[in-house]
């Protein structure tokens, strides 16, 4: 390639460059390239359900961000308001081009509105409306209104029981509960006084209170002497005046006048047969008095006297005093005749009297009266001119010179009931009583003291409650009682029999013939079945049916030990059935203990483990002659016989005591025993143990719950002992635990027969040892609890929230922790479960109920990814939740919640450029967008310049150069950062003058750097072509979680993809993305990766 060719080389890199430029621009995100403003956007949710998601959101200036709004069962949404506006009750709002913080606030309601009653009453004087029983929905409002009736007034309101005071309204507001509103009213009072002028006084009560409508009591304006009445204040002429339908106060004043000096005149006259004095015109001073005489003639009395025209009776005087007006006085006279006179006789109620009413007797004269009483009556009393002559029924008047009054008054017999009670009894009313004649008498009951019962009345009766009726004479009852009879029942607990007793209340029990029980001695009869307290046949009283319990003691028996020339060895005493404590072996010189015999001849051991007393017993002790230098004895006073055990046996004397300590353990080194000096090792005889043995448990007792088996072994011979207690430690291998045990938990047990026998012992984790004290063999095994179950977990790795698609499907990748995933509804195991994807709807998280919703807005499976296809443009939350096997939630139930936003495609067919916004240029939405002419034109200059400085800069490379392969990559020593502008300016990838390409090492030199392992530190280019958001969303985790690396820019064009990142050492990062994304292709060619999309096309 010569000078000639320069031009051309000229105009190619030009068009090369200008290429590249434009691609660069259509590749780059200028959102995410100078986007740094972000929003904050505050949810909350009240009472009754949550919002999600429920913390505040950071946003970037210009995204979406969409909420979910759940309410909880029971509960549905009331509503929604977005800074502070209401939205309505939606499910989910999406914020969208958001460029300020917003807040968003959901509030809940009860699905069910329940209802509530408000119980309104008014009292007399006024209504209350509404009234009567009121019913109010969930937080709603009631008013009331209280109106007083004419002439009353409020007196109070009460609500709930409580005042609120004399309110004539009252509202109940957010009613949640029943209540109560109560109006009660008082009538008006008024007062009225009166008062007196000067000259005067009022006669009546003053002040006085009048209710509304009522009327005043009377009062009267009195003059004083030489005084008179003028008017009221209010205009009445009258002195004395009572106030009728007062409706209002009143207060007046009575004012009065002198008097004018005058004459009053008296005019007196008298009838035929006699005279009056003075008579005529008599003229009197107001104020004065003036007395008249009447005087008739002989054999003429006085018949009437009339003042002012009206009778004052047949008098023989007549004074006037105060005279304030004119009078007239007339007297009549009559001749004497005999006279008669009046008796008047009454009867009160009870009773009558005869004769009755105005009784005429002439003067002298007698009169009977008989006065007779009702039935169930009596006479009370006889007044005789109103004065007492007792209780006579009949009186007579005598000599009768004037007129009498006799009345009779008669009172209802009463009698005396009388109840008493004999002894061992009360009486339960009132006693005596008095009742009225045909009353009735107030209940009375005779009440049996404890331990007895009625028997009945003396009057016969035979109910112990009784009320007398209709009674006509006194009535005295006593009422008698009788013990009760009581059964004393013997239970001889397994013994013989024995007869009931029926004793009487208070007696004493008869002490039965004593029961009789094999291999036992009666003891007594106690008053509980655990024979606590004895019963004292002297002295305990049976006051109630009891049961008496006898005691039995096993019979005890001797059993006695015959040492057959060694030394001796205390008796015991043992129950019948128990066992004979193993006594420290006897000694004999010569001689060693082989145990305990049930003969002399020492033919059937005694086994003290399994053998019981029944009787009185002797045991003979065997003995075996030692050799005659006194050493041996059949392994006696050396070590111990080892079988399956290595390592030093103890050393035993011949009473079995370990004189030297041994320490041995099992061939595989996991179980070992260490036997200290001074423990005695005996067989179940009681004798000395010459040989131990071990072996592993080729089968094993099923394992105690929540536990597994470690290791076991077979420790013999059975029922070997040591005392005291010798150390048994099992070593175990990290590999024998299961993952996640508690080793500090791990514990050596015994089996007795049944279960497994815990041991407390010590654990050492770091020697990876158990240790515990035995005191026998059996088998013995080491078990670990089982380990704790983790919950699951649930992270959604893909997508982001707020993250934007292109119409199509989005994939929802989740990370599954803690959890077998399995298909299929069947009984729900711990550790197992399956995943339920949901889309656009509340995630049901209700205990016990079936998790799916309805059909198209959910799909369940094992996968922990799922494909939402043919999503409508908007926002979406896409959530999913771990279930159990039965399909119902976990408890606490376990979700996660994502937002998308799917974005429509443009419907126009032209392609369209796209839009780059540049810093302080114009947005996208302006009239002054991006326009790739310009732009070229704009860089031509700067393209020139590049294109020559690259010409120049070839010019002046070796020619080797130019045939370096781009898979070479740059050596360490010489690594340059690779920057965005200078990747976009580079030719094609693959090109053999990639100008990212330095002249690098040797041969041997790349060969050895490009196979290593690792890729070095520095700046990568990742690229991805034709891959699915999982591919992008699994890299985006992988750099998170790799500290080595970071992101510097991502960049989004169509489905292509554009990561720069930083390496800070040198990891495998080709293969570990080629691990990773296994349905993709991984490439590297120098700092550039290349990630292409297997299933794909393009």
């Amino acid at each position: 390639m010569g000078m000639k060719n320069r031009p051309f080389q000229l105009i190619t890199s030009f068009i090369k460059l200008l290429c590249v430029v434009l691609v660069c621009f259509s590749f780059f995100n200028p959102a995410q390239l100078f986007a740094d403003r972000q929003f904050t956007i505050t949810p909350s949710a009240g009472t009754g359900g949550i919002i999600t998601p429920p913390n505040p959101q950071n946003v970037p200036e210009g995204n979406s961000k969409s909420f979910t709004i759940t309410p909880n069962p029971g509960y549905h949404i009331a509503d929604v308001l977005v800074d502070g506006a209401s939205v309505g009750a939606v499910a989910l709002y999406t914020f969208t081009n958001v460029t300020s913080d917003h807040t968003i606030a959901a509030s809940f309601a009860p699905d069910t509105q329940p209802s509530f009653t408000i119980v309104a009453s008014a009292g007399i004087g006024g209504v209350i409306e509404p009234s009567a029983t009121v019913t109010v929905t969930f937080g709603g409002t009631q008013v009331f209104t209280i109106t007083s009736d004419i002439g009353y007034h409020i007196a109070d309101v009460l609500v709930d029981g409580a005042s609120v005071g004399a309110l004539t309204s009252y509202t109940f507001t957010n009613v949640i509960a029943d209540h109560s509103i109560a109006a009660s009213f008082a009538v008006n009072t008024y007062t009225l006084s009166y008062a007196a002028g000067p000259g005067g006084s009022v006669n009546g009560t003053t002040p006085q209170t009048v209710n509304h409508g009522g009327s005043g009591s009377t009062v009267t304006a009195v003059p004083d002497i030489g005084y008179h009445f003028v008017t009221w204040s209010d205009g009445i002429l009258s002195a004395s005046r009572a106030e009728t339908n007062v409706f209002a106060d009143l207060s007046v004043s009575a004012s009065f006048a002198p008097d004018l000096p005058q004459n009053l005149t008296i005019t007196a006259t008298a009838g035929n047969h006699g005279t009056i004095d003075p008579s005529g015109v008599v003229s009197v001073p107001s104020g004065g008095s003036q007395s008249f005489t009447a005087t008739p003639d002989p054999g003429y009395h006085v018949a009437d006297m009339l003042i002012d025209g009206a009778s004052v009776g047949a008098l023989s005087s007549y004074t006037f005093t105060n005279v304030v007006a004119d009078h007239t006085i007339t007297v009549s006279f009559e001749t004497d005749s005999p006279q008669t006179f009046t008796i008047t006789a009454g009867a009160g109620a009870g009773g009558t009297i005869n004769p009755s009413g105005a009784v005429a007797v002439v003067s002298g004269g007698s009169q009977d009266f008989i006065v007779s009483p009702d039935s169930g009556y009596h006479i009370a009393d006889i007044l005789v001119d109103g004065a007492s002559v007792g209780t006579t029924a009949s009186y007579t008047f005598t000599n009768v010179t004037g007129d009498h009054s006799i009345a009779a008054s008669f009172a209802i017999n009463t009698y005396t009931l009388t109840y008493t009670a004999d002894v061992h009894g009360s009486i339960n009313g009132v006693s005596p009583q008095t009742v009225n004649y045909n009353g009735n008498g107030d209940p009375v009951t005779a009440v049996p003291d404890v331990g007895y019962h009625f028997v009945s009345w003396s009057d016969g009766i035979l109910t112990a409650s009784r009320t007398d009726i209709n009674v006509t004479a006194d009535i005295s009852a006593n009422a008698s009682f009788a013990a009760d009879i009581h059964t004393v029942t013997f239970d001889p607990q397994g013994g013989s029999l024995v007869v009931p007793q029926m004793v009487g209340h208070g007696g004493l029990a008869a002490l039965p013939v004593p029961p009789t029980k094999p291999t036992f001695t009666f003891g007594g009869w106690y008053k509980e079945a655990l024979c606590t307290n004895s019963w004292n046949f002297g002295t305990d009283a049976v006051i109630a049916d009891i049961t008496l319990y006898a005691r039995w003691m096993l019979n005890s028996y001797t059993v006695t030990f015959d040492s057959q020339g060694g030394s001796a060895v205390i008796s015991q005493s043992v129950a019948h059935g128990g066992q004979v404590i193993l006594p420290s072996p006897p000694a004999r010189d010569n001689y060693t203990f082989s145990g305990w015999y049930r003969e002399a001849s020492c033919v059937t051991i005694w086994n003290f483990g399994t053998d019981t007393v029944t009787g009185n017993v002797t045991l003979y002790a065997k003995w075996a002659e030692l050799s005659g230098d006194g050493g041996g004895g059949g392994g006696f006073g050396s070590q111990v016989i080892a079988i399956g055990l290595s390592g030093t046996s103890p050393v035993m004397d011949g009473n079995g005591k370990a004189i030297a300590p041994g320490s041995v353990e099992t061939s595989d080194g996991q179980l070992k025993l260490d036997i200290a000096v001074g423990v005695s090792i005996w067989n179940a005889a009681g004798a000395a143990q010459s040989f131990l043995s071990a072996a592993p448990l080729d089968t094993s007792p099923p394992s105690p719950p929540q536990n597994t088996l470690i290791l076991a072994y077979e420790m013999g011979p059975d029922g070997v002992t040591f005392t005291p207690a010798i150390s048994m430690t099992f070593h175990y291998a990290d590999a024998q635990v299961p993952p996640g045990t508690l080793e500090s938990e791990m514990a050596i047990a015994w089996w007795d027969g049944v279960e497994w026998v815990m041991l407390t012992g010590k654990v050492d984790t770091d020697a990876n040892t158990v240790t515990a004290q035995v005191s026998h063999f059996t088998s013995f095994a080491l078990f670990s609890p089982a380990p704790v179950q983790a919950p699951p977990t649930l992270k959604i790795n893909t997508p982001i929230t707020g993250t934007s698609f292109d119409l199509g499907s989005v994939t929802l990748s989740a990370f599954v922790g803690n959890l077998r995933l399995t298909t299929g509804e069947h009984s729900n195991v711990p550790g197992e479960g399956r995943v339920i994807y949901y889309l656009d709807v509340s995630i049901p998280i209700v205990q016990g109920v079936s998790a799916l919703t309805a059909p198209g807005t959910y799909a369940e499976g094992t996968s922990e990814s799922f494909t939402w296809n043919n999503i409508a443009p908007g926002a979406h939350t896409l959530g999913v939740q771990l279930v159990q096997n039965d399909g119902t939630p976990f408890n606490p139930p376990i979700v996660a919640v994502t937002t998308v936003n799917i974005v429509a495609q443009p419907t126009s067919t032209t392609p369209q450029s796209p839009n780059i916004v540049i810093p302080g240029g114009s947005s996208p939405d302006s009239s002054g967008g991006f326009n790739p002419v310009i732009m070229a034109g704009l860089l031509l200059p700067v393209s020139i310049v590049a294109i020559f400085l690259m010409s120049r800069r070839r010019s002046m490379q070796p020619r080797t150069a130019a045939t370096q392969t781009a898979e070479s990559p740059l050596p360490t020593s010489q690594t340059q950062r690779v920057t965005m502008a200078e990747f976009v300016a580079s030719p094609a990838l693959g090109s053999p003058s990639n100008s990212l390409s330095k002249p690098g090492p040797p041969k041997k030199e790349r060969q050895r750097a490009t196979s290593s392992p690792n890729d070095e530190a520095g700046e990568y280019i990742i690229r991805l072509h034709n891959t699915s958001s999982g591919a992008l969303a699994a890299i985006r985790d992988y750099i998170q979680h790799t500290p080595e690396i970071k992101l510097l820019t991502l960049n989004n064009c169509y489905s292509d993809v554009q990561l720069c990142i930083n390496v800070g050492s040198d990891i495998a990062l080709v293969a570990s993305l080629s691990k990773m994304l296994v349905n993709c292709t991984v490439k590297r060619e120098g700092r550039i990766i290349l990630v292409n999309g297997k299933d794909k096309a393009g």
